[in-house]
């Protein structure tokens, strides 16, 4: 009996220090990538530093990329080319994202919220055009409606549909948020979900119509990202499968006069959506830009400025 106890604490010990050896693998691959460029501004806020760029000139954009543990402001680099010539455009890695610091704590819509409004006043200093994509959209539309005087226009990017913002943490996903912040295992969990493999086939799958068209360079920019930190993205993966970044953005919608929706007219289930978000928000207007699913903005960045130039 001692034997089999023995050799069990000795298996767990050995599977434990080979979890750790693959995490400090994909901590080193990451770190070896050198895609995202350091070079950039820092905002403290709270006790938190955001990292962002700021390019051209003019009335100022503020562009919010989607609330993924892998997302980044390399979101925009193509679009940023195209808006900056006529506004000065302010692109930022969220908190838990890219290079901004990616804490150990729960996070929220409100948290992000309270972020973007601060962001605004502090580093902006005037009414923004406030562009956001994917799963940003909610705090977003949080931000346009506590902040109203701070946004110009809210634009949104394929957002999510609005019952994902209406999912309530349950026992189950408790669990799984506790799971991924555990130092070793979840780290663990965070590293097989953003392996480059798994990246290639989010890219060709769900986020490029043209699978073709992506590349290693792409893909090794939101993996860089994503180990940024050495597994601290956990934190905001574990939130979001948690279910902690819910919100009631349907009253919020209710008061909005100034939404623009765009919508990549590929994608399934866009056009439905974009319709709910009408159905809330009745002055809202919305287009449609052809030749890609969920990133226009990398894959069709000229189209994706051409809709946006209509409504700024």
């Amino acid at each position: 009996m001692k034997k089999r106890i023995v050799s069990l604490i000795a298996l767990g010990i050995m599977t434990t220090g080979m979890i750790y050896l693959l995490n400090r693998l994909a901590d080193y691959r990451a770190d070896n990538k050198n895609i995202l460029p350091m070079k950039g501004r820092f905002f403290t806020w709270r006790e938190y530093d955001i990292f962002y760029n700021v390019k051209g000139s003019g009335s100022p954009i503020l562009l919010i990329h989607d609330l993924i543990p892998s997302g980044s402001n390399y979101e925009w680099t193509k679009l940023i080319r195209r808006l900056e010539k006529e506004h000065t455009v302010y692109a930022i890695d969220m908190i838990g994202c890219g290079r901004s610091d990616k804490p150990a704590i729960t996070y929220t819509t409100y948290f992000y919220t309270e972020m973007i409004g601060s962001f605004i006043d502090k580093v902006i200093g005037e009414k923004t055009i406030l562009i956001a994509s994917g799963m940003s959209a909610f705090p977003a539309i949080m931000a346009d409606k506590m902040y109203r005087e701070k946004v110009e226009k809210l634009i949104l990017i394929n957002p999510e549909k609005i019952a994902t913002s209406e999912m309530q943490p349950d026992q189950r996903s408790k669990l799984v948020k506790t799971i991924i912040t555990l130092p070793i295992i979840g780290t663990y969990v965070f590293n097989i979900e953003t392996t480059e493999k798994n990246l290639f086939r989010l890219f060709r799958e769900r986020f490029y119509m043209k699978p073709q068209l992506v590349d290693e360079r792409i893909v090794g920019a939101y993996y860089e990202a994503a180990h940024r930190g050495h597994g601290s993205g956990r934190y905001l993966l574990a939130s979001l499968r948690g279910h902690f970044l819910n919100a009631n953005i349907r009253m919020a919608l209710r008061e909005l006069d100034n939404l623009v929706i765009i919508g990549s007219r590929d994608r399934k289930g866009m056009i439905p959506i974009q319709g709910e978000y009408k159905k809330y928000s009745l002055k809202a207007e919305t287009a449609s830009v052809s030749g890609s699913k969920t990133l226009p903005q990398l894959e069709v960045p000229d189209k994706l400025a051409q809709v946006i130039h209509l409504f700024i």
